[in-house]
């Protein structure tokens, strides 16, 4: 919050979008959920302005959008703000192996899956594990076990049970590892 008191006079300014961006977590986890939109669209905003689409807070600030509109029971409405973050992260990052594209797979397989498209939900959570897989191995991670649990409710949902249960037993295994 000191920089947005620090940069009032610059409200463009990248220190000012990364603190707004903190403000808009703590309003979300405290339940403001319009207070959190109007911190995020001001932070994307100056990021923008600031640092261009290129900037790395950028997808991020897209991101958290498609997230707010899953918290908001709105999961139609973040399902653009991910994909544009999708976009954004295989440009900065030089294609979809990175942390930040598969983290976002993820959130599209969950807005998938609260719009009740399964298989498009399959889909996106699949590939996101896929590339979880490929950017940490064998080891134990807490990205890979929530991909695993999300993908088990999607298979569930979708009547097999095997793959399912599959995923279940990797995902408990990876926990019990992990705690």
């Amino acid at each position: 919050l000191v920089a947005l008191v620090a940069y009032a006079g610059t409200p463009w300014h990248l220190d000012v979008a990364a603190a707004r961006y903190q403000l808009a977590n703590i309003l979300r986890q405290r339940g403001e959920l319009a207070g959190a939109r109007v911190q995020v669209e001001q932070a994307l905003d100056a990021a923008t302005r600031s640092g261009g689409q290129r900037h790395p807070i950028v997808p991020v600030l897209v991101h958290e959008l498609g997230v707010l509109a899953l918290v908001e029971e709105e999961p139609a409405k973040g399902v653009p703000y991910v994909e544009q973050a999708l976009a954004l992260w295989r440009a900065l990052h030089g294609g979809e192996h990175h942390p930040d594209y598969a983290a976002g797979l993820h959130t599209l397989g969950t807005l998938k899956r609260a719009m009740n498209d399964l298989p498009g939900a399959r889909a996106a959570l699949t590939e996101s594990l896929g590339l979880k897989n490929q950017i940490y191995g064998d080891v134990p991670h807490p990205d890979r076990a929530a991909t695993l649990n999300n993908l088990g409710a999607v298979l569930l949902k979708l009547g097999e049970h095997e793959e399912a249960r599959a995923c279940f037993l990797s995902c408990l295994a990876m926990e019990s590892a992990l705690y």
